[in-house]
């Protein structure tokens, strides 16, 4: 199967699929959070627990290959405002934290 879908080496919301001899790619990589203001990253992956928080990330264009910037992060766990293209969208921490990123 994997063979037929020219293996693979992610699933479609950036996951690690193991290879054939079982190694999974165990790379820790920052969240939307852990950026500073001005700081642009590439999605690499993002949690895939919950279908409706995948379609919401959808909707806001942040899917593996998209390129976010933190525009501002309020103080105390509070929103975070990035920007997907040229579209400003603000985001709780909680969401930020589930969306892993390689900074540029």
């Amino acid at each position: 199967m994997a063979e037929s879908l020219g293996n693979p080496t992610e699933d479609p919301h950036g996951a690690p699929i193991p290879t054939a001899t079982g190694e999974v790619d165990e790379t820790r990589l920052p969240s939307i959070a852990d950026l500073h203001d001005g700081e642009s990253a590439t999605v690499v992956r993002m949690s895939d627990r919950d279908p409706a928080f995948l379609r919401y990330l959808d909707e806001l264009g942040v899917r593996p290959g998209a390129t976010v910037q933190v525009v501002a992060k309020a103080p105390f766990e509070g929103p975070i405002t990035v920007r997907v293209g040229a579209v400003y969208h603000v985001v709780v921490t909680t969401a930020a934290e589930q969306v892993f990123v390689r900074p540029e």
